[in-house]
């Protein structure tokens, strides 16, 4: 086999053939396995997992389109996956709302905010080669024509803004993006602006609400919605199973691998699952919170993730049929994590 290349030769035969062949380059041939590594979501800390938290925001956000709600703000502490959540809602609306346009604004904060610099940010997003050039109103209008031109081809009427670390923008920013939505509405595109943001968006809203800017607030801040990270076992139980599910997580792509055998394929074989060891860690997140007077709740999955990984790493040195994580390694994952400074 080609070790530059692991699927090479994987096109010819039957699925259930190209499927043992990947799960034996993943598994057992050195040279593939480590190609495989050094791109493996885990290792690579690109993995997806729909968390309860993250389906209740796609639920929430399914009601805002069907509803047709002009906006709303979610939010939640540092670190929770706010931007994460982002990336799965907005793969989920994918299949559920094949022809519903939308993109993610990153709310950028500046020492003196411009309408120039405001649509160079938001061209910049979508990845414009102009995105720095030219005056506030031609960025401005090739913004227009990016989201026009992107909703008629795909036949829609609608178009859905994510703006993520929303709390980086003033009232002047969110004036900016409500005109450009009244422009685009004229034009025959109704747009949603979804906006997540750490708590400090309370405080602008507050200041909305205080000059009575209804404009601003019914359009962007009329139902702030709560997000949260995890709050018992048992959600972090589904976390950690997935890593066990190949039908939810493989990798590579079709070889039926799951995230826990690629990593642990002898203890995997004889029985080992990292769902089973919820207890292990949410009681060592318990410990770490304890020594700080504090609860174990709200735990994002900045530090889940990393915890897992961390796990999952130690646990390859000492891979075998009995394996047990003692817990000095859960410890020390948790640790690695950071999530003791968060507490602070």
């Amino acid at each position: 086999m080609n070790a530059s290349n692991p699927t090479v030769g994987l096109e010819q035969g039957d699925g259930a053939s190209q499927r043992n062949l990947l799960r034996h380059a993943a598994l057992c041939d050195s040279a593939s396995r480590q190609e495989f590594y050094l791109t493996h979501p885990v290792v690579c800390n690109t993995l997806q997992i729909a968390t309860a938290p993250v389906r209740e925001v796609y639920q929430a956000v399914l009601q805002i389109i069907i509803h047709r709600t002009p906006g709303t703000p979610f939010i939640g502490d540092f670190r929770l996956g706010k931007t994460e959540t982002i990336s799965v809602v907005r793969t989920e609306l994918q299949h559920t709302f094949p022809k519903l346009p939308s993109a993610v604004l990153i709310a950028r904060a500046h020492d003196k905010p411009s309408e120039k610099a405001f649509f160079g940010d938001v061209l910049l997003d979508f990845k414009h080669g102009e995105s720095q050039s030219g005056s506030a109103a031609d960025r401005r209008i090739r913004l227009l024509r990016l989201v026009t031109s992107a909703a008629a081809s795909l036949g829609s009427d609608r178009y859905i803004f994510f703006v993520d670390e929303g709390q980086n923008w003033g009232i002047q920013e969110y004036v900016w993006i409500r005109d450009v939505t009244n422009e685009l509405k004229e034009r025959g595109v109704y747009c949603t602006v979804i906006v997540f943001a750490h708590s400090e968006l309370e405080t602008l809203r507050d200041t909305v609400i205080a000059t009575k800017r209804t404009d601003l607030l019914g359009r962007f801040f009329l139902t702030p919605r709560a997000f949260r990270g995890l709050n018992n076992v048992t959600e972090l139980r589904d976390i950690m199973a997935a890593f066990d599910n190949p039908d939810r997580h493989e990798y590579p792509k079709g070889s039926g691998v799951c995230m826990t055998e690629f990593f642990l394929p002898l203890a995997y074989e004889h029985g080992w699952r990292l769902g089973d060891q919820a207890e292990n860690l949410w009681r060592t997140f318990q410990v770490v919170a304890a020594g700080r007077g504090r609860d174990a709740e709200n735990i994002g999955m900045q530090w889940v993730m990393s915890a897992i990984r961390a796990v999952l790493f130690a646990a390859m040195e000492t891979d075998c049929a009995g394996l047990v994580v003692d817990r000095e390694i859960w410890t020390a994952a948790v640790q690695a994590s950071e999530y003791e400074s968060s507490l602070q």
